[in-house]
């Protein structure tokens, strides 16, 4: 076991008295009024301190350090090799000074920062050691050419603290163990040379800009680094367990047995050339992984990534929450250890595809790419400028693919994400839906390698115009052809937009890394009905003469003028007219439209007539709507019009009495036919049931009058019981039900035997 051995003792002593005021040493400068002479003279604080105890000073009250340096710096002052213990507040304070070396001194034992650094300039803090203090060593305000280097801190709550470093700002080889936080840092860019151990958090940042960290060496913290920016980390060494581990003496039972963790972050960030090392489950089964889901959105790309006993299932744990949008993305099969690498998703079916695999321990999805330009996951990132609240947004595409934000109820996102940002996984190469409450500036990002695409189609309620730009410049749209109306595709340019005035709907291409900033602007909407048709008005480029034309008659740019689209009857022209920066000439534009319209002066300009003309303002609700009055008819035509008018309804009103004279011959032909069709039937089966149940009664009677029987059976019947006297027993009905044209059907439900006599 290895200890750290440090001499708390000096002879040369500055004792505090006990109580609450102590002792403070302070060195200053300050213009002295109280002279012999009673001219005021500026004094000069200067120190030199060597191998020097001061104990058992500081005032908590009124947080006065041990020793504190304010408003000096004309003389130099330096201080080594000493030992400041005891303190009942901070242990050396260095308040706007300059000129300043604090080297190779011992720190013990302070109730707030042992090493306080506020707007400080050209001052050396080297190679001290400090224990046990709320902040070990802590950096504040605009400090310019400021070292802390080689200082080490232990058993803190927070060992380094750094805020508003500037670029000449030095922190190198410091280092931090057996703690809280190794290291907070908040608007400072860069952080080199630094490790961090046994602590439960080594690298913590407090802001959302990016950090640049390089050379680090982080060993067994519960938590190595965790950001709420993205970092780029390079040539570092991360490892979970070391061979001091405190864990080899915990029973699997102790509550004080945690995984450990190499990477939280938030945003996008890049890790190239670092070593991960002992990241798997240990003896009792608590497993440590390299990475770990955030609320909100990440994307953590890897490179030249070195594994040292580290399993595959330990890569990454995507904690189950409804708004995580983590991404993690193998640049080159290094995390992965395939030749391609790939992605690692959360456990999100809808959007995750065939060719992923489901990992259970890591609750997520392998995607791993099967050749090098394959299709990917990105991250798309919305963001309000303006700060306006986005309330809802929902990003759809044709497949089952759906993700929602909704800011009313999404309590976890609000914590770490402003109300304002939202940020949703996607998969390149595909086209997408964008449905909610959009702001009326938004900036949107693809979070993918530059060649990949997707496209996005933006639902507005509001009626305003809505135009892309990039970097301050402004993408024309696709201009509207009846011929060609082509949407925007994945062969297009990032930026390349159409919006659909119907619909009011944008649809645009955003390419990885890149962003564009979408706007609603106030336009005067144009709509002119003309007198031609849709093939003369797109015929030799007829479009841009028409718009040529209006930008001439209403004296302002082409630009400014777009044709949102062109429909039948005659032909309907809607323009689009974007106002100018200060948007204060939209209405005097709307009044000389109306002023040229009334006048006849727009159709000489456009050389077409115009029948109708509408225009109105988006952002006022202004609108005016003028139409042609029909010219003067004379007597004459008057009287031709009537007369046309009365003949076109006499041909109407022959037209209609042949049709129903047509229809009624066409209904008695069938119900004629059918009725004959039917007669046909009847004596067909009357005929044969004559002649089958003919023999029936020639067997019953005699042989008399066999040609009377065969046609006319009842009048035989009749005339030979009226002239002869006879009894016989005779099935009358069985012979003369088939006889009758009943189709067979019996006149009784019984038969009866009768006796006839004459």
């Amino acid at each position: 076991m290895q200890s750290q051995v440090v001499l708390l003792t000096r002879n040369a002593k500055i004792k505090g008295s006990s109580g609450n005021w102590k002792c403070n040493f302070l060195v200053s400068d300050y213009l002295d009024y109280m002279t012999s002479d009673g001219i005021p003279r500026h004094r000069s604080g200067q120190v030199s301190l060597s191998n020097v105890e001061i104990s058992n000073c500081g005032q908590t009250s009124n947080e006065k350090a041990a020793l504190k340096f304010e408003n000096t710096g004309l003389k130099p002052s330096k201080v080594e090799s000493s030992v400041i213990k005891n303190s009942d507040a901070h242990g050396v304070y260095f308040a706007s000074s300059s000129n300043i070396e604090f080297l190779s001194n011992f720190i013990y034992n302070t109730l707030k920062t042992g090493v306080l650094l506020d707007h400080v300039k050209n001052t050396k803090v080297l190679n001290n050691t400090l224990a046990k203090a709320g902040i070990g060593f802590s950096v504040s305000g605009s400090s310019g050419n400021v070292s802390v280097v080689s200082n080490e801190a232990s058993e803190f709550h927070t060992g380094f603290s750094v805020d508003e470093c500037q670029d000449s700002f030095k922190f190198l080889d410091n280092s931090a163990h057996t703690g809280q936080t190794g290291l907070l840092i908040a608007e400072c860019s860069k952080v080199t040379d630094f490790s961090a151990y046994h602590t439960l958090t080594g690298i913590a940042s407090s802001d959302s800009t990016q950090k640049f960290l390089e050379n680090l060496v982080l060993v067994e913290n519960s938590l190595g680094i965790n950001f709420n920016s993205g970092i780029h980390l390079r040539n570092s060494y991360v490892c979970a367990k070391s061979q001091e581990s405190f864990d080899y003496k915990l029973s699997c039972d102790s509550e004080l047995l945690n995984e450990k963790l190499a990477l939280r972050v938030l945003g996008h960030s890049l890790c190239e050339n670092i070593t991960l090392s002992k990241f798997q489950a240990n003896e009792c089964g608590v497993r440590s992984f390299v990475l770990e889901s955030n609320l909100g959105y990440s994307s953590i790309e890897f490179k030249g990534t070195k594994l040292l006993n580290t399993s595959s299932d330990s890569l990454v744990y995507m904690e189950e929450c409804t708004d995580c949008n983590n991404l993690v993305k193998d640049l080159d099969g290094s995390l992965l250890g395939n030749s391609y690498g790939g992605d690692v998703i959360p456990n999100y079916p809808e959007i995750a595809k065939n060719t992923c695999t489901f990992n259970e321990i890591m609750d997520g999805y392998v995607c791993a790419k099967d050749f090098q330009d394959s299709e990917e996951y990105g991250i798309l990132t919305l963001r309000s400028p303006d700060k306006q609240r986005i309330p809802s947004i929902t990003i759809s595409s044709f497949s089952s693919f759906s993700n929602t934000y909704n800011q009313n109820f999404s309590s976890e996102m609000n914590y770490f994400a402003e109300p304002f940002e939202f940020s949703s996984l996607v998969y390149t190469g595909t086209s997408y839906n964008l449905t909610g409450t959009l702001p009326s500036k938004l900036e949107v990002g693809l979070l993918a390698p530059s060649q990949k695409k997707v496209i996005l189609s933006l639902k507005y309620q509001d009626p305003n115009t809505v135009q892309v730009s990039e970097e301050g410049t402004v993408v024309e749209p696709i201009q509207y052809k009846a011929q060609n109306p082509r949407v925007c595709s994945l062969q297009d340019l990032h930026g390349t937009n159409r919006w659909f005035h119907e619909d009011k709907i944008l649809q645009f291409v955003v390419s990885g890394g890149k962003q564009l900033t979408i706007e609603q602007v106030e336009s005067l909407k144009l709509t002119l009905e003309i007198d031609t048709t849709i093939q003369e008005f797109f015929a030799e480029d007829g479009d841009t003469l028409f718009v040529d034309r209006l930008a001439a008659a209403l004296g302002i740019p082409v630009y400014r003028i777009r044709i949102a689209s062109v429909r039948k009857g005659s032909v309907v022209v809607n323009l689009l007219i974007k106002a100018q920066e200060n948007k204060d000439d939209l209405e005097e534009v709307m009044k000389l439209v109306s002023s040229l319209t009334e006048s006849g002066e727009l159709e000489n300009q456009l050389q077409v007539s115009v029948i109708k003309m509408q225009a109105e303002i988006d952002s006022k609700s202004a609108s005016f709507e003028t139409q042609k009055e029909p010219q003067k008819e004379t007597q004459e035509d008057t009287e031709e019009n009537t007369q046309s008018f009365s003949i076109d309804l006499e041909v109407i009103g022959a037209l209609l009495i042949a049709l129903l004279v047509t229809l009624s011959f066409i209904l008695v032909f069938y119900l004629v036919c059918k009725y004959k069709r039917a007669s046909e039937k009847v004596i067909q089966s009357s005929t044969v049931h004559k002649k089958e149940q003919s023999k029936k009664v020639h067997a019953a009677w005699d042989t008399e009058g066999e040609e009377e029987v065969a046609n006319n059976p009842l009048q035989f019947f009749r005339r030979k019981r009226s002239s002869s006297t006879f009894q016989k027993d005779l099935h009358v009905e069985e012979a003369f039900e088939d006889l009758l044209p009943t189709g067979g059907q019996p006149l009784r439900t019984q038969t009866r035997t009768r006796s006839y006599k004459s």
